[in-house]
């Protein structure tokens, strides 16, 4: 069982996730480190990674995507973390975070990604 397939986030999840595979970039206790994006929606991301900022946290991210021709700038709030303090066996090891605000032109870049991903899947748009 993945973090996509966890019963409980099924109920937390408002719009279907789109898999990926690109960079994500942040900073943990004042070093910038790099993460793989491996699940994204409209409301937030997944980031698989060994260095993990505390549930409850805000930080500011930058996201790539296919495509968008820079790093995205975005804020979230670390909303899950299964690492050395709360691991479980069927998820993947790294955090998920909430976006909590991005500029209008980010907001369009990720939306236009997750409808083209959507369409090419034959998954429906919330």
């Amino acid at each position: 069982m993945s973090f996509d397939d966890d019963p409980a986030s099924d109920e937390r999840r408002r719009s279907p996730r789109v898999r990926v595979n690109e960079v994500v970039q942040f900073e943990v206790g004042g070093r910038r480190v790099v993460g793989l994006l491996t699940l994204i929606n409209d409301a937030g991301f997944f980031v698989t990674t060994r260095h993990f900022l505390e549930p409850g946290a805000v930080a500011s991210f930058e996201i790539d995507l296919p495509d968008a021709g820079r790093f995205l700038p975005v804020t979230g709030e670390v909303v899950l973390v299964n690492g050395p303090s709360r691991y479980d066996w069927r998820m993947s090891i790294g955090m998920a975070v909430r976006f909590e605000s991005m500029d209008p032109i980010t907001r369009h870049i990720i939306d236009a990604y997750l409808d083209r991903s959507r369409s090419m899947l034959g998954q429906r748009a919330s």
